[in-house]
């Protein structure tokens, strides 16, 4: 835009030298004063048109420049909401990981507990301890896995209690009279609370 202003400004220059080189031979001939006013009319009517697109050019260049800012505004304003979803992304990828980091310990712990759930109840059950009576009736059977004491009698073994060494703390049971799946559920319940065995699911089965 500058170049052409710069172009048509030439050209107005062009046009005045080419005037007065006019007028100078114009002067020496008759009605010079004439011819002269009319080219001095002419040159103030060149500069008029050379002012009227300076005033152009410059209206435009300022339209420019504030489109320019505004561009530059908006620009900014959406460099910022990226930079602060990538930082909500980070700090997402960080809880997502520690979840996942979580979820991977839970799953251990889970697996070691169904371990030792199935091993004690491969070691111990109903049927074996039932065995184990001695004279008196009232012997008394220590699973170590899980710390489950059982009082038994020549009939059957159907209570006793839950023992966790390092709380100290001990919780009665009485399966009597309960069918096999419920009185197995009702003695894993106890272990659960007495051990801190929380959230694992039980088979009962």
């Amino acid at each position: 835009m500058n170049q052409r202003l710069f172009h048509s400004s030439v050209h107005s220059l062009a046009m005045i030298h080419d005037a007065l080189r006019s007028l100078e031979e114009m002067v020496m001939e008759p009605n010079g004063d004439r011819c002269f006013d009319e080219l001095e009319q002419q040159r103030k009517n060149d500069i008029d048109k050379v002012r009227s697109k300076i005033d152009d050019a410059e209206r435009e260049i300022a339209t420019l420049n504030e489109s320019l800012r505004d561009l530059e505004d908006a620009v900014k304003s959406k460099t910022e909401a990226i930079e602060e979803l990538q930082a909500q992304l980070r700090t997402k990828t960080l809880e997502l990981e520690e979840i996942r980091e979580e979820t991977e310990r839970n799953n251990e712990k889970f697996k070691k507990l169904r371990e030792r759930k199935l091993e004690a109840r491969s070691v111990f059950s109903v049927k074996d301890l039932a065995t184990l009576e001695d004279t008196k009736m009232k012997l008394r059977v220590c699973c170590a896995l899980t710390g489950v004491y059982f009082n038994s009698s020549e009939k059957s073994v159907s209570n006793g209690y839950v023992a966790n060494a390092s709380t100290h703390q001990v919780k009665l049971f009485d399966v009597g009279g309960l069918p096999r799946k419920e009185a197995t559920k009702k003695l894993w319940e106890t272990i659960e609370k007495t051990t801190a065995l929380k959230d694992v699911q039980c088979s009962t089965e």
